[in-house]
Formats: structure tokens, C-alpha cells, sequence
């Protein structure tokens, strides 16, 4: 397999994404590539090793952000520099062991729930600590 830095972004217009290639090559990071809708429905590790395509498209709306075999320290700096950018800021995900063999609408909906559970926690954290603080 190639352990190449590669980065792969999917929801995105191509303006959008040409103003995070500026911000990733402003990093020092590898330039973006936009998962096309002939390729959305495909397992991540066939997106990132290989040209396949399938049909019918698969249309994924929601702005993705995915990692494979970025340097750690690198992600938290392309986070950060979502700020700076006018575009929806996407989920971020870091391609894992077992994520490499999911198809991506899979990951995806995984990722949204996942969020919402910690979105949730968050709030409820937050409801609790001001009760805490209020009596």
C-alpha cells in the first residue's frame, strides 16, 4: 500500500475547494482531493488507492474533511485554519484501521452520529455545570 499523506474532501464546490488548497499549501500540507460523486459510494480504501468508479453517483451532502496518514500535528493546524476560510467548516476524520474498509456514505452517517452524541454530552455537561453554579 501507498502510506503517501493524501487528503480528500467531499461537499465541497471546487471554488471552496481551491480556497482550502491554499490553505493547506500556506501549512505546508497535500493539496485536497475532491471525491466526485462517481466515486462517493465507494469504500474509503478504493478512494484512496485506486481510480474506480461506479454507477448510479452517490451524492453526499455533508462537507467531509478525511486524513490518510497525515502527520498528527499537521491536523490540528488545518482545523484551525477553517476560520479563516468562508465554507461550511466539515466533520474531520482520520482514516482508522477499521474505517479504511467502511464504504463512505457508511463512515459518514457514522461520523454524524457521532458528533450528535458528543454535541449532546457537551450540552448536557454545560446544563448541568450551570445548575451547579446557579444554587
Amino acid at each position: 500500500m501507498n502510506d503517501t499523506e493524501k487528503i480528500f474532501v467531499c461537499g465541497f464546490t471546487p471554488e471552496e475547494v481551491r480556497g482550502i488548497n491554499i490553505l493547506l499549501d500556506g501549512l505546508g500540507a497535500p493539496s485536497a482531493v475532491l471525491i466526485s460523486a462517481d466515486r462517493a459510494g465507494l469504500r474509503v480504501d478504493e478512494i484512496i488507492f485506486t481510480d474506480k468508479v461506479q454507477e448510479p453517483p452517490c451524492i453526499i451532502d455533508e462537507h467531509l474533511m478525511l486524513f490518510y496518514n497525515v502527520e498528527p500535528g499537521m491536523i490540528p493546524e488545518i482545523m484551525r485554519g477553517f476560520h479563516t476560510l468562508d465554507t461550511d467548516r466539515p466533520i474531520f476524520a482520520i482514516v482508522t484501521p477499521e474505517s479504511i474498509e467502511w464504504k463512505l456514505p457508511y463512515l459518514v452517517e457514522h461520523l454524524k452520529d457521532e458528533s450528535a452524541f458528543i454535541t449532546k454530552r457537551r450540552k448536557e455537561k454545560r446544563a448541568n455545570h450551570q445548575r451547579g453554579t446557579s444554587q
